[in-house]
């Protein structure tokens, strides 16, 4: 993935972003080797907030706050997998429903319809 780190009021070190290029490598199977991901980095006050927005076929983006970077890159990874793969199974339930379709036939054959008189209820009952 072509990863882009961009930090906002907070300087991050080597270190933690070798974390966070290790762990963003785990999208790749979902989005591609050559998928745009943008991470911002940004403090506010005492709360550290991160946003993660994955661009390409199905783009994908999740945000979270919390007190250290290293959750919040725990957080944030999950959810842009679980985006994709909703997204994902939306569209392949698509691509079923349409082949399922294709093959109901949309008039009964001739020769399945049933043309027997149904059975008389009353019959042989004494009243």
């Amino acid at each position: 993935m072509k990863i882009e780190i961009i930090e906002r009021d907070y300087q991050a070190d080597d270190k933690l972003k070798a974390l966070f290029l290790k762990k963003l490598q785990r999208l790749a199977k979902y989005f591609g080797e050559d998928a745009p991901a943008r991470l911002v980095l940004s403090r506010q006050g005492a709360e550290y907030r991160m946003e993660l927005t994955v661009s390409g076929d199905k783009p994908a983006r999740a945000e979270a706050a919390g007190a250290s970077m290293n959750k919040n890159i725990d957080v944030v990874i999950p959810r842009v997998a679980r985006q994709f793969r909703k997204e994902h199974t939306r569209e392949t339930a698509r691509r079923g429903a349409e082949k399922i379709t294709d093959k109901i036939e949309t008039e009964p054959a001739a020769d399945k319809i049933d043309t027997k008189k149904p059975a008389d209820k009353t019959e042989g009952r004494e009243i």
